[in-house]
């Protein structure tokens, strides 16, 4: 919380930090500043600038004459070079907290610690989903989700959590066949759909770590594999609700292909919508298409 400097009065969602440390967070200041693991003098100007956005930074450049480019350190530097009385007065009055050297190894080593029993939650749901158990993979990630302070996914309840619907995607995917994958051997799709599986556990759209060095060059059609899932239950859904008749929604993006954006807009009745990706699709980042109910 506070490997960055941080205003003491504006501590963000004050009642999440009251249940999570169980305390008043002013409470726990007070202790971690007895304990020297922060502390709330000494913050550099410079430092405290670095708190705003870019944006703002290259406003308050703009307002004093000053060159807008380079990263927020190398404005907010110019910025405080400037005019250093100025630039502290836009923070006088406010108490800021920040870690220590002792408090920084102290947050270096949780996170080493946190890292670590990630890696062996995902290296466990991994080898569930090699073992064709779809529900203990989803268990796996809910159990080591729910243990987090900062938990992944908005409205979750990761200790509650109804595996039914990854489970369904899951299925699919080690189900799924595509003409567009004919000329991939049978060992590499199998990876292509481990990774998809993961993909889809862990919220990420990044397969690397999931493929050997000889099977990266395929990680575009690992995420085509996982779309194709979502789709395919996306349509089992849209039909459970007695939807008549769905549209193709792609991206506006510059990248999407061709494919794609001729598709962008296109209506079908439920029963002839088409397989998303569509097997022409080239999109470099997987195909953004997905069907909307009309």
């Amino acid at each position: 919380m506070f490997r960055l400097p941080t205003e003491l009065d504006e501590l963000r969602r004050p009642d999440f930090w009251r249940t999570v440390l169980g305390a008043a967070p002013e409470f726990v200041v007070s202790r971690f500043l007895a304990c020297g693991f922060v502390t709330d003098r000494g913050v550099e100007v410079a430092t405290l600038l670095q708190l705003k956005s870019k944006d703002e930074l290259k406003s308050l450049a703009k307002g004093r004459g000053i060159s807008q480019s380079g990263t927020k350190e190398v404005l907010a530097k110019k910025l405080f070079k400037a005019n250093p009385s100025e630039m502290s007065g836009l923070f006088r009055g406010k108490r800021y907290i920040t870690c220590t050297p002792k408090g920084q190894l102290l947050v270096e080593k949780l996170q080493e610690s946190e890292r670590e029993l990630r890696l062996e939650a995902e290296s466990q749901s991994e080898s569930a989903l090699r073992a064709g158990s779809h529900k203990d993979a989803c268990t796996i990630v809910a159990n080591f989700e729910a243990s987090q302070v900062f938990q992944r996914g908005l409205g979750i309840d990761w200790s509650n959590y109804d595996a039914a619907h990854d489970i369904e995607i899951l299925n699919e995917i080690a189900n799924y066949s595509s003409p567009r994958h004919r000329h991939i051997p049978e060992n590499i799709l199998s990876s292509l759909r481990i990774s998809a599986g993961m993909m889809n556990l862990w919220g990420e759209n990044n397969p690397l770590k999931w493929l050997t060095d000889s099977e990266q060059k395929f990680a575009p059609e690992a995420r085509m594999i996982l779309h194709a899932a979502i789709e395919k239950v996306r349509l089992k859904e849209l039909r459970r609700a007695g939807i008549p008749r769905v549209k193709i929604l792609s991206s506006g993006r510059d990248d999407v292909c061709n494919t794609c954006k001729k598709a962008n807009g296109e209506t079908y009745p439920r029963q002839s919508a088409p397989e998303l990706p569509d097997s022409q699709c080239t999109c470099p980042y997987g195909c953004p298409c997905t069907l909307i109910a009309v």
